[in-house]
């Protein structure tokens, strides 16, 4: 428990609820682990955005940009702190 502490404390960040965590089309430099809150992938289709996953506490995301070396294809949002 103690790892998972010193972990958490060192590579945590909070988001508030509206942020967004990363951009459509942007380098990627990180892959996130959602610990609580729930964060939604957004894609540009014209000139909005559509929902195409809402993800919880336990689910990674952005890993596939970082395997890849590929810029985002989507746009995380946190929606709850």
């Amino acid at each position: 428990m103690q790892l998972r502490e010193e972990f958490i404390s060192k590579y945590a960040r909070k988001y508030a609820s509206g942020e967004i965590i990363f951009e459509e089309n942007e380098k990627p430099e990180h892959m996130y682990i959602l610990i609580q809150g729930s964060v939604e992938i957004r894609k540009k289709v014209q000139t909005a955005y559509k929902s195409l996953r809402t993800l919880g506490a336990g689910d990674i995301f952005g890993e596939m940009a970082i395997v890849d070396h590929r810029p985002r294809s989507a746009r995380a949002v946190a929606t709850a702190d």
